[in-house]
């Protein structure tokens, strides 16, 4: 086999992935609407060259006419290792929608993503034994939150990974956000369920806690 095609599923679903190959291509740079998760999707896929018979990795997308076709190659790799290359950490703050969460990994994670400008942000907790602060993060997937810790940046200057200490919501999630826009979450970001899945089941964990009289504040 010379060259393995990678279709329209998972992370790097098209025709987003294109569009994020096309500018590690240009720049060493984490993509719009991207982040440090989608980015390590793509060096592993260039791994992937001159194992069992593959001398190359391509994106495809297939239109009415042609198919416009993206290589992962060197320099696209050598640019995605550049754009999640730590070189500061500071202290600082991230505002965005939590838009997914990771409960099988070794250390809980999820991720934020700043719809005004176009930024993902992957995050952990800063203790992964901190039982309120997931409670928290659980409770408000689809919310608009502040989330404040260790953040490190790459030499642009961009967000690549915060270690997450306090989290404040801003903006609550909407039922039709919360049920509609971040449906396609993969299962695995949500311990098995769907995202449908697993805000209905927040929902009714939250609703039996308030019948209950153990409503959080």
């Amino acid at each position: 086999m010379a060259i393995a095609a990678a279709h329209s599923e998972g992370e790097l679903a098209l025709p987003r992935a294109l569009e994020a190959v096309r500018e590690l291509h240009e720049r060493p740079a984490i993509p719009l609407g991207a982040n440090e998760f989608a980015v390590r999707k793509v060096i592993k896929l260039h791994q992937l060259a001159g194992k069992r018979g593959v001398t190359g990795i391509e994106l495809s997308e297939v239109g009415d006419k042609l198919a416009r076709v993206t290589p992962i190659n060197a320099l696209v790799a050598a640019h995605a290792r550049e754009a999640i290359k730590e070189v500061s950490r500071t202290r600082s703050s991230f505002r965005g929608r939590l838009d997914k969460i990771n409960l099988r990994a070794r250390s809980p994670e999820f991720s934020l993503f700043d719809e005004n400008r176009g930024l993902g942000l992957r995050c952990h907790l800063g203790n992964r034994d901190d039982a309120d602060l997931l409670e928290q993060v659980k409770s408000n997937v689809g919310a608009v939150v502040s989330a404040r810790g260790d953040l490190k940046r790459n030499s642009l200057g961009q967000p690549i990974h915060m270690r997450v200490d306090r989290l404040r919501v801003i903006e609550e999630a909407s039922a039709q956000l919360t049920l509609h826009s971040i449906a396609g979450i993969a299962p695995d970001w949500t311990d098995g369920l769907s995202s449908v899945e697993f805000v209905r089941m927040q929902r009714r964990s939250s609703n039996e806690a308030v019948e209950g009289g153990e409503g959080q504040e």
